[in-house]
């Protein structure tokens, strides 16, 4: 009788253990580091240019600060399960805000290349979106889940900064040179005449300008065990900027990886 209750036991274990999973509604709140990578800071119409945070970093060693808050829920076709433990769901994030900040030192320069000022320069971009789209779900044990899912990124954001630009007295010739801080040219502030003397000023402009994007889209992955959550998230798109002298309209490449931890709620159906 002992060994026919033990192996009762053994074998429900089991069957708990390795059976698929149930998949539930859930509603879910992730803090996640948020990597710029590919063309992310690059103007789209340039043809030269690299990744903004690899220039900065390469040119004046910036410190960086790169975070995001997210916060949503899935809906499940409860009725729709073409194999135990497989189902779909739309993914909606109604609470979507991520930053990038750099900080870095940079000099000023007038008539003869004189150094009169060091500014303390940043470059902060701010993004609020609200996402939506599918999302498969596979969940192989109890309380293991493994999502799969690509979302529409309607996206609003801010770009305030206080750099410094060239000031020089031509304007197709000064807007040429303020572009060239998206470049990794070594020699990006060392424009000369042929006898030496300087074309241009280097000046300090503050400035916040406005963005949106109905183009940016995401792709990632999640597991999910009971109540925890780790992730990854590739984002692509452009942001339109609009901005008075000395950023005029851009579309502006924005193009990141997020690496995500956070909690799942989950609503037993």
């Amino acid at each position: 009788m002992k060994k026919c209750i033990v192996t009762l036991f053994l074998a429900a274990l089991g069957s708990s253990l390795f059976a698929q999973g149930d998949v539930f509604n859930a509603t879910f709140l992730t803090f996640s580091y948020q990597n710029p990578v590919g063309k992310w800071g690059k103007i789209e119409d340039l043809t030269h240019g690299s990744n903004l945070k690899r220039f900065y970093k390469d040119t004046y060693e910036a410190r960086e600060w790169g975070m995001s808050l997210e916060s949503g829920t899935t809906f499940y076709f409860h009725n729709f399960e073409p194999t135990d433990g497989l189902k779909f769901a739309i993914a909606w994030d109604f609470l979507d805000i991520g930053m990038n900040l750099f900080r870095y030192d940079d000099d000023t320069y007038t008539q003869g290349l004189t150094t009169f000022e060091t500014v303390k320069c940043y470059d902060l971009y701010a993004n609020y979106s609200m996402n939506v789209g599918p999302m498969i779900t596979y969940s192989p044990l109890q309380g293991l889940c493994i999502d799969l899912y690509a979302k529409w990124r309607p996206t609003v954001g801010v770009n305030a900064y206080r750099q410094l630009f060239f000031d020089g007295p031509e304007k197709d010739f000064d807007d040429a040179l303020r572009n060239k801080i998206y470049t990794s040219d070594p020699d990006y502030r060392h424009f000369v005449n042929e006898d030496g003397s300087p074309k241009v000023d280097r000046k300090k402009f503050e400035e916040i300008r406005i963005g949106g994007s109905l183009g940016t889209f995401s792709f990632g992955l999640n597991v999910r065990y009971e109540f925890v959550m780790i992730g990854l998230e590739y984002i692509t798109g452009k942001m339109h900027y609009v901005a008075a002298d000395p950023l005029p309209q851009q579309k502006v490449w924005n193009q990141m990886m997020r690496f995500k931890l956070g909690l799942v709620f989950n609503d037993k159906y």
